[in-house]
């Protein structure tokens, strides 16, 4: 896909727009021969800093039980452009913005209970009308695709609905 392609779609996806406050989420990891390997949910807190940068804590709750925690820190390089840096990412991602879609490029080391693996991922999330984000990230290593992650993002009220709209 090409970011161009979005750049007429709404809800315009405004990182630094969508991601702050609080938001929660589910996903899974399915290989590449297509089986489900593990899921999990994940709750995030957007804030900005003084500078006006997005800071993205991530709280991930694997269902074996394990928990990830990893903050990104966003810096606009221009219109519709981000670099993010955070623990476990291999040099900077790589963040364009077009309409309702986001690419992200990166290098992420992932860790496992007996081993880690350095993955290179592209990450494609996209902003509906009824303000949940949708995922899809490929991950390769060594330039041979081994699965992707699928992920679901919303808003949730303090009733436990979603909330329909971006801040």
């Amino acid at each position: 896909m090409d970011i161009e392609q979005f750049k007429d779609r709404q809800p315009r996806f405004v990182p630094e727009e969508y991601f702050l406050g609080e938001l929660t989420g589910q996903g899974m990891f399915i290989n590449r021969s297509g089986s489900l390997v593990r899921e999990f949910t994940l709750d995030l807190e957007g804030t900005l800093g003084d500078d006006g940068n997005l800071r993205l804590a991530e709280v991930l709750r694997w269902k074996d039980g394990t928990v990830e925690n990893r903050v990104y820190s966003f810096t606009k390089l221009s219109e519709g452009r981000y670099r993010a840096e955070a623990e476990g990412l291999v040099g900077a991602a790589t963040i364009e913005a077009q309409g309702n879609a986001l690419h992200w490029r990166y290098t992420l080391e992932v860790r496992g209970a007996q081993r880690s693996w350095v993955l290179d991922f592209d990450d494609w999330m996209f902003l509906t009308d009824s303000g949940v984000m949708l995922n899809r990230a490929k991950a390769y290593k060594w330039g041979i695709f081994v699965g992707e992650v699928i992920i679901s993002m919303s808003r949730q009220s303090s009733a436990g609905g979603v909330v329909g709209k971006v801040p």
